[in-house]
C-alpha cells in the first residue's frame, strides 16, 4: 500500500462521518454539501466553497495520480462509491484499500490522466459551475496550479532522474494544446507551462473571500490580485 497521506487520502480507516464522494457528483445532494462546507470554510458564497472544494480534490486525485505515476509506476484507481470525504476534509477509502493500476510507458499514463480528468474532474467542474455559475475557467485554473504545485515540490526532493523525466512528460502532455484530454480539448493548457519558471493566476480562486481573509491582505501565493 503507497503511503498517500500527503495528499491528504487515508486508506483503510472507518469513519462513521463524511460523504461519499458520488454523492457530492450528484446535482441533488452537491447542493447541500456546498452548504456544509460553506459553513466549515467560513464561505460566504457558494462559488467559494465550489473553488476551494476543486483545490482540495485536485491534490487528492491529480497530483497524487501525478506523484505516484511518476514516482512508482501504479495510478491510484478512484472510484466515486467507495470514496468517501470527510468532516477533516480527507478522502477516505475504509476498509478497502485503494486499487492501483501499473503504468509503464507514457502511453498508459496518458490515458489514465484522460480517464482521471474526463471522468471525474470535468463532470463535477460542470456540474460545480451550474449550481454556483463560477466560471469554468477558474476552477480549471485550479487544476492547473496543484499540477504546478506537485511539479515544484518533487523538484526539492531526492527523486531518481528518471522519476523526474516520467514527470515531465506528462507535464508537457497536461500543457500541450493539441492534448485531447476533454472532449476532443484541453482545458488546462492555457494554465500549464512546461516551462522553468514561476507564473502568475491568470484568474482568482476567491480564497481571499473566506471569512479568516477578508480584510487582511490574504491571497493564495499566485494571485493575479497582488
Amino acid at each position: 500500500m503507497l503511503n498517500l497521506e500527503r495528499f491528504f487520502i487515508d486508506q483503510g480507516n472507518k469513519v462513521e462521518n463524511g460523504v461519499w464522494l458520488i454523492d457530492i457528483w450528484q446535482q441533488s445532494s452537491c447542493e447541500d454539501f456546498l452548504e456544509e462546507l460553506k459553513q466549515r470554510w467560513g464561505a460566504s458564497h457558494s462559488s467559494i466553497a465550489a473553488s476551494m472544494l476543486v483545490k482540495r480534490l485536485a491534490v487528492m486525485m491529480v497530483s497524487s495520480t501525478l506523484y505516484c505515476m511518476a514516482v512508482y509506476q501504479k495510478a491510484p484507481e478512484f472510484t466515486l462509491h467507495q470514496l468517501k470525504w470527510t468532516n477533516q476534509n480527507r478522502l477516505t477509502s475504509e476498509d478497502n484499500q485503494l486499487g492501483y493500476k501499473s503504468v509503464q510507458h507514457a502511453e498508459e499514463r496518458q490515458a489514465k490522466l484522460q480517464e482521471l480528468l474526463q471522468q471525474i474532474i470535468s463532470p463535477l467542474i460542470e456540474l460545480l459551475h451550474q449550481q454556483t455559475r463560477l466560471k469554468k475557467t477558474i476552477l480549471w485554473e485550479n487544476v492547473a496550479v496543484r499540477i504546478a504545485s506537485i511539479n515544484r515540490k518533487m523538484k526539492q526532493e531526492e527523486l531518481p532522474i528518471c522519476s523526474i523525466n516520467r514527470f515531465q512528460k506528462d507535464l508537457i502532455f497536461l500543457s500541450d494544446q493539441q492534448s485531447p484530454l476533454v472532449e476532443g480539448i484541453n482545458p488546462l493548457a492555457n494554465y500549464l507551462s512546461s516551462e522553468e519558471g514561476e507564473q502568475w493566476r491568470k484568474t482568482c480562486c476567491l480564497y481571499h473571500q473566506l471569512d479568516k481573509n477578508k480584510g487582511k491582505g490574504i491571497y493564495c501565493v499566485l494571485c493575479p490580485l497582488k
